[in-house]
């Protein structure tokens, strides 16, 4: 597209040839269903609306070259991505004005990101589906990428999406588990996903679950069920700047506010409730030196506690 503004594309197929492999594309020079290049403000592509439409079997699906500081808005309602390399690819500048709205669109089996930008603020992705993304040509549970990828951070949010990755990859009952982040630099995410895991008994702390430490907020909402008897909290992890050492291990702090009922420690209730308590640590997992991995875990006495189960979702930001 070339100078095309306050248009609407609708219910159209870009269907491509492309086969997935181990060797990811030059974005600047690899071809797209629907490219345009934004390097004059008169001519901009700008106020676009892609609605109801399927692009399968792209290397890159949307790509969009600036050269210049300026706004544009594009948005996607509905939109189907699937088997690709790249979904939507922004090469800019820094503080342009990515005012693009991604609205209940589904993502799957993208190799390497759903959304990339190099630069550019203002970006909303919001109830949309991410599945089997950012894993190259694995799966879920074997993630190798970042699902959504913004090179600022400021205005930049994902709200109420869903994604399989921390259910098949985040669920671990080992510390030396690798985490992966599903969207880096963002200001603001938040997922709908129920995701469950088993409680045992243990006098010792015991992995539950792995985030990633590049966020430097994060926020679990869960739901503690052990024997008859129920404790809903909110968990927040938060990071320190350096993670370059092994100095570093305790750089994280953590902090859980919760309820249960009926609220008298005494009671079998309180007593099972109280002895219950969450622990979280750096690692370096994925054999850099860095350390790139929150390892969260648990504490269940032998003698207090009981065996359950836990549900909860996930939120984060830098």
């Amino acid at each position: 597209m070339s100078g095309v503004a306050n248009s609407i594309i609708e219910n159209v197929y870009f269907l491509g040839e492309n086969v997935l492999d181990s060797t990811p594309p030059s974005l600047l020079t690899e071809p797209a269903a629907v490219f345009w290049n934004n390097n004059l403000f008169g001519t901009k592509v700008d106020n676009i609306q892609f609605r109801n439409c399927r692009f399968e079997s792209n290397s890159i699906s949307i790509k969009c070259l600036q050269t210049e500081v300026f706004d544009t808005s594009v948005k996607f309602d509905n939109c189907k991505f699937f088997y690709g390399d790249y979904g939507i690819y922004i090469s800019g500048v820094e503080t342009q004005g990515n005012q693009w709205l991604i609205y209940d669109c589904e993502f799957e089996e993208i190799a390497r990101q759903a959304f990339r930008a190099t630069n550019g603020r203002g970006t909303l992705i919001e109830r949309s589906k991410f599945k089997n993304v950012g894993n190259n040509t694995s799966t879920a549970d074997n993630p190798e990428d970042v699902m959504v990828y913004f090179g600022e951070k400021d205005g930049n949010v994902l709200v109420d999406c869903t994604s399989n990755r921390q259910q098949q990859a985040g669920i671990t009952t080992v510390n030396t588990t690798a985490a992966y982040t599903e969207v880096y630099n963002a200001a603001s995410v938040s997922f709908v996903d129920k995701n469950y895991a088993a409680i045992a008994k243990s006098d010792s702390f015991r992995p539950i679950a792995v985030f990633s430490a590049l966020n430097k907020f994060t926020v679990i909402k869960y739901c503690l069920r052990l024997g008859a008897h129920t404790r809903y909290g909110s968990l927040t992890m938060t990071v320190g700047d350096d993670l370059a050492g092994i100095d570093n291990i305790s750089d994280v702090t953590i902090t859980d506010s919760y309820q249960y009922s009926p609220k008298y420690i005494t009671s079998e209730g309180g007593t099972l409730m109280t002895s219950f308590e969450f622990n979280a640590t750096l690692k370096g997992n994925a054999g850099d030196s860095g350390m790139e991995t929150i390892v969260l875990a648990y504490k269940n006495p032998l003698a207090s506690g009981a065996t359950g189960s836990i549900s909860f979702d996930v939120a984060y930001g830098v």
